[in-house]
């Protein structure tokens, strides 16, 4: 009798094993993830030379400004700006609180009216083939006019560039002495084991091209405008208390920049019209919002 309900109950457990092998088996992954700390990467602090431009444009078009006008770099990297246009610039450091120097100075010992070029602006603390200078937060120190044409003798290199080492942090502003109000830039030198990275050459190079193209489409926006406004002052012909009776008075621009946010780092080196047509007798007036000169 136990032997036959042995076997009974052997095989009901197997009726029911079978019966639950023809389940569905669902099965539920749980994915475990936790965090692992990762190392930060290390900061360099070797020296590093680095590249700026000074300037953009060609011909009657100037771009004054610095490319890229803001830089962070640590002690003991090296610096060098480098002219990018035909216009003439200087990459100048003055001490904190000395105010930049005059483009034109007083001649000692003559009259008033007399004057020449500011040898302060005129010529570079370090010669084209000199050693490097260490700036360390005061002092002077500047390019001189820099210029893609050799001013020295023949077989002189041209003054066309500034290569400076920096051996304390801070914060130092820097000015073009030609273009003081509008033409400004900025180095920050870190500690040499600061923990902050600074920018590589690319990205001081991706930096200064897209600075450089937003300038050049205010450069462009600047001469659709002296244009129209051209095209009116040919059209526009009025009396005057110059203009003798029956005579025309007439207006040419002299220069252009870009008019609706006034950045005179931009600048058209240009008559605008260039060329107009008059009876004698007629009175032309050149008004100009930048520093031009009218010369026959």
């Amino acid at each position: 009798m136990h032997k036959y309900f042995f076997m009974a109950a052997l095989v009901a457990l197997t009726l029911v094993i079978a019966a639950c092998t023809t389940e569905v088996e669902v099965v539920k992954e749980v994915e475990v993830t936790r965090e692992v700390p990762v190392a930060a990467a290390p900061v360099s602090s070797e020296p590093r030379e680095l590249n700026l431009l000074v300037g953009a444009g060609r011909d009657t078009e100037a771009i004054l400004q610095f490319f890229p006008e803001n830089l962070t770099i640590r002690v003991g990297d090296t610096v060098t700006w480098k002219l990018d246009s035909d216009e003439i610039h200087t990459v100048s450091f003055l001490p904190e609180g000395v105010p930049v120097p005059p483009f034109p100075a007083a001649i000692e010992g003559e009259g008033p009216g007399n004057f020449m070029l500011n040898p302060q602006v005129a010529f570079p603390t370090r010669l084209p083939d000199g050693d490097v200078e260490v700036y360390d937060g005061a002092g002077f120190f500047t390019s001189g006019i820099m210029s893609d044409i050799p001013q020295g003798p023949p077989g002189a290199p041209p003054n066309d560039r500034i290569t400076l080492v920096f051996a304390q942090p801070g914060t130092f502003k820097y000015v073009c002495l030609i273009h003081p109000g509008t033409m400004t830039g900025i180095v920050k030198v870190l500690a040499a084991d600061a923990p902050q990275a600074t920018p590589s050459q690319g990205d001081i190079d991706a930096q200064g091209q897209k600075e450089s193209a937003q300038a050049q489409a205010r450069m462009d926006l600047a001469r659709q405008q002296a244009e129209r406004q051209s095209e009116g002052l040919v059209n526009f012909r009025y009396h005057s208390d110059v203009a003798a009776d029956g005579n025309d008075s007439w207006q040419v621009k002299a220069g252009a920049t870009e008019m609706v946010s006034a950045d005179f780092n931009i600048q058209i080196l240009e008559y605008f019209p260039q060329n107009i047509t008059i009876k004698s007798g007629d009175t032309v007036v050149w008004g100009s919002d930048y520093f031009h000169g009218i010369t026959f």
